[in-house]
C-alpha cells in the first residue's frame, strides 16, 4: 500500500490454494496513526442570559486523542468551579445552564494524542438586550371570511415573549393563532 492513509486501516487477509489440500489463510491488522482532526467543531455561541450553552468538540485520530478544555487560557480543571458548568465524562461537550454575563468568554478545545494535536477557540457570548420591534406589524385590509395575517418581529435577549392584544383583550388560541 503506497502512503497507507488513515481511511485505510483495517483487517487485511491473505489467502492460498492451489486445489491441493485445503486453502490456508492468515489475517493481520492494519493500524494507521493519525494525528487529531474534528468530527465535531465547537462553534460560536451567542446566547441571552438564562439560555443554556452547550459546546460539542469531537475528535478521531489514532491513538483515540484526549480532549481537554481551556477557559480564558486556563485548563477548565484549574479555573474556578462554576455550579452550572459541566463537563461531559467523556469530555465531548461542555453545558453551561441559566447563563449570566459573567460566563461570557473564551473556551477552547484540544484534542491531543502521541501524533500531534488539534485545537480550536471559540467565544461564548452571552448578551442582555431589552426587547425591540424590529418590524412592526401593518394595518390590514381583507375581504371578509378571509384570513389575515399580522406579523410583529421583534429582537431581544433573553428571547422576547409576544402577546397580541386587540382592543385592549389578550387574544390566544381560537381563531388566532
Amino acid at each position: 500500500i503506497k502512503s497507507p492513509r488513515y481511511e485505510d486501516q483495517g483487517t487485511y487477509t491473505c489467502e492460498v490454494s492451489n486445489g491441493v489440500g485445503s486453502a490456508q489463510s492468515y489475517s493481520i491488522n492494519l493500524n494507521i496513526e493519525a494525528a487529531p482532526f474534528f468530527t465535531v467543531e465547537p462553534e460560536i455561541q451567542n446566547k441571552a442570559e438564562g439560555e443554556t450553552a452547550e459546546i460539542r468538540c469531537e475528535a478521531g485520530g489514532t491513538p483515540a486523542p484526549q480532549i481537554t478544555w481551556i477557559h480564558n487560557g486556563v485548563p477548565i480543571d484549574q479555573t474556578p468551579g462554576n455550579p452550572r458548568r459541566r463537563v461531559s465524562n467523556d469530555g465531548k461537550f461542555i453545558i453551561i445552564t441559566d447563563l449570566v454575563k459573567k460566563d461570557t468568554g473564551n473556551y477552547g478545545c484540544n484534542a491531543t494524542n502521541s501524533i500531534g494535536y488539534v485545537y480550536k477557540d471559540i467565544y461564548v457570548n452571552v448578551q442582555s438586550l431589552p426587547p425591540e420591534i424590529k418590524e412592526a406589524p401593518e394595518n390590514v385590509t381583507k375581504v371578509d371570511g378571509s384570513t389575515a395575517v399580522l406579523k410583529c418581529r421583534v429582537f431581544g435577549a433573553p428571547k422576547p415573549i409576544v402577546k397580541w392584544m386587540r382592543d385592549d383583550v389578550d387574544i390566544t388560541g381560537g381563531k388566532y393563532i
